[in-house]
């Protein structure tokens, strides 16, 4: 749906039940105990223009769900097209935000690149981008695995 961390701000989603929110305010609402942040490869070719609303979903969240335990999760690698770079670059940038602002990053990059730096084949649709649904539970276990 092209979410991006100004979309997560800022545009309602359907949470169910007729109800329509941002997903920062139904966190705020639900007050979980982890939040974890996946936002990035829909607009990675405007990266730059992310990073600030980024960094605003990071402080607003950290402000305002202060029992909550923030989590960045890099961008995926890609087989479509996208210049990986491209990724690399912006998840340099989240792995230095999380640094700074005291969160964990969690390098699904790493986890799922093959040597060359590609999205896996094994893990990737065939588009190159989305997860196989096997995939999940892989990022699952490496996720609990850091928590």
């Amino acid at each position: 749906v092209g979410y991006t961390p100004y979309k997560a701000l800022n545009n309602a989603i359907d949470l169910g039940n007729g109800v329509t929110d941002t997903a920062y305010n139904y966190a705020v609402t639900m007050q979980p105990k982890h939040i974890f942040i996946m936002l990035g490869s829909n607009g990675i070719t405007a990266a730059a223009s992310m990073e600030e609303s980024y960094r605003t979903l990071v402080e607003k969240l950290q402000a305002n769900c202060p029992d909550s335990t923030v989590y960045i999760l890099s961008v995926t690698a890609a087989n479509a097209g996208i210049d990986n770079s491209m990724i690399r670059d912006f998840n340099k940038y989240l792995r230095e935000l999380a640094s700074e602002k005291g969160v964990t990053y969690i390098d699904l990059y790493a986890l799922l690149s093959d040597d060359n730096g590609y999205f896996l084949h094994e893990y990737a649709e065939n588009d190159g981008l989305h997860f196989k649904g096997a995939t999940y539970k892989v990022v699952l276990k490496y996720i609990e695995d850091i928590i």
